[in-house]
């Protein structure tokens, strides 16, 4: 499956768009006070992403193994 991520950014203003397969979603995610670049880093981003990874990949084991789960909570820190 394909996957791709695009960021497009000008003075006050910054478009995040996702893909997976023909799937498209879009991000709201303001720009940085300065105006140019994203209030949010990419290890912040980084640490999204593997904290939704876990998350989806419970959500699909548990209905593999007939599990019910109502609710997960998943927290992901580090240092660079």
């Amino acid at each position: 499956m394909k996957y791709g991520a695009h960021v497009e950014n000008s003075r006050e203003s910054h478009r995040v768009t996702m893909q997976m397969g023909e799937t498209v979603h879009t991000v709201h995610i303001a720009p940085r006070e300065t105006g140019f670049g994203s209030s949010i880093s990419g290890g912040e981003l980084l640490f999204l992403a593997l904290a939704t990874c876990y998350c989806n990949d419970l959500y699909r084991e548990a209905t593999k193994k007939n599990i019910k789960v109502e609710s997960v909570e998943v927290d992901v820190e580090g240092e660079f």
